[in-house]
């Protein structure tokens, strides 16, 4: 006597599937970035706040220099013998003595310094704050805030939320109020000189780099958060009525179609894809969808086994002998209906042709077969 063999039901996979969604999201996966204070400064249209002033509209950029590159701008316009290595926003941004200079981010303070060059000649009331962010992609770099009188003693390892008042311009007598940003890649703090390097040493900026150019490379805009949060994720959309939920995996930004529940099994347990679970419209329509591209040639199916189909080629124009795989074990398919039915009701991905050596790993269950409710 034969004894079939019922396939996994498809919906319970799913509300497993949700269940798991519902613990990882608890413990370990997605969460909402926490609340921050509202600022009173604009931001830019890469996602970073503006740290002073209205708009970034450099009174002195990053290299104006008096070393004879005159591409760059001048810096003092006289024999200064100097290039500087930040972005001086001034009068042209809007910004004057008194006003409140913001991170570009929440942050933490690595170092306030006192140096006589963030002051005016003869006082020494203006700091130079280096602060440590992180993009959403991961980067870390160090902001330089100078020329500001800092709101409070600030001390290494503060950290603070966006909106925070790190501070106002400082008075900087004839030379001009202005804010100093500079912008260093990399979690440490840069070695000194900070504003401004010799012309000898021109083509070391010592770390430094074009601010606005580094913040337009690292943007931290919501499609930059969502994609970089939900990269090697899974997300899903609920179709609604009782319908299944349509899922995607997301791969440098984008959304691949996961076609069955074998996918989804291969992609979240062995190809380590947590499961995001659903997600608005907002978050999915800054993922594109890949229409016409599927999941399934994106992972590693090497060591998935549950939920497949796979096939013995017998040759000759015979057809191909099917096996459904269930805990590492073949399941003759009798007939091309329970095939059918796999694949399309209860979502086991078809693998296609194997060889004998993969098939000998998966003990084949002679005299049992599948049954599909057709």
């Amino acid at each position: 006597m034969t004894v079939a063999h019922r396939p996994y039901p498809r919906w319970r996979a799913w509300v497993l599937a949700l269940i798991s969604i519902s613990m990882i999201t608890g413990a370990f996966g997605f969460s909402a970035p926490p609340a921050q204070a509202v600022s009173t400064g604009p931001t830019m249209s890469n996602g970073w706040m503006l740290p002073a002033g209205k708009t970034y509209q450099p009174s002195t950029g990053f290299l104006a220099n008096d070393c004879g590159h005159p591409e760059y701008g001048v810096y003092y316009g006289t024999n200064s013998g100097k290039f500087h290595t930040g972005a001086d926003l001034a009068i042209a941004s809007n910004v004057y003595e008194g006003d409140n200079v913001f991170p570009v981010a929440a942050g933490t303070v690595i170092k306030m310094d006192w140096s006589a060059g963030w002051s005016a000649p003869g006082k020494r009331n203006n700091v130079g704050l280096f602060v440590r962010h992180a993009a959403p992609d991961g980067t870390q770099f160090v902001a330089l805030y100078g020329h500001i009188v800092p709101a409070k003693s600030w001390k290494v390892g503060d950290s603070f939320i966006a909106g925070t008042i790190l501070g106002k311009i400082g008075d900087y007598g004839s030379n001009g109020d202005h804010l100093h940003f500079g912008m260093y890649p990399g979690a440490n703090m840069p070695a000194s000189p900070y504003g401004s390097q010799s012309c000898s040493k021109w083509g070391n900026n010592n770390g430094a780099v074009d601010p606005l150019a580094f913040l337009n490379a690292h943007p931290n805009t919501f499609a930059a958060i969502m994609r970089y949060q939900h990269q090697h994720k899974i997300v899903s959309w609920n179709n609604g009525a009782g319908k299944q939920a349509t899922s995607w995996i997301v791969l440098d930004g984008k959304r691949y179609w996961v076609e069955d529940i074998g996918t989804f099994f291969c992609a979240r347990d062995h190809n380590g894809y947590a499961d995001h679970g659903l997600q608005s419209a907002t978050v999915l329509n800054v993922l594109p969808d890949q229409k016409g591209q599927h999941a399934s040639p994106k992972i590693n199916w090497s060591s998935c086994i549950d939920f497949v189909i796979v096939q013995w080629a017998n040759g000759g124009g015979k057809p191909n002998t099917s096996w459904a795989v269930i805990n590492g074990k073949r399941y003759w398919i009798k007939n091309a209906a329970t095939f059918n039915c796999l694949k399309t009701k209860y979502g086991y991905h078809d693998r296609g042709v194997q060889s004998s050596s993969v098939l000998n790993a998966l003990p084949d269950q002679k005299g049992h077969w599948v049954v599909c409710d057709v």
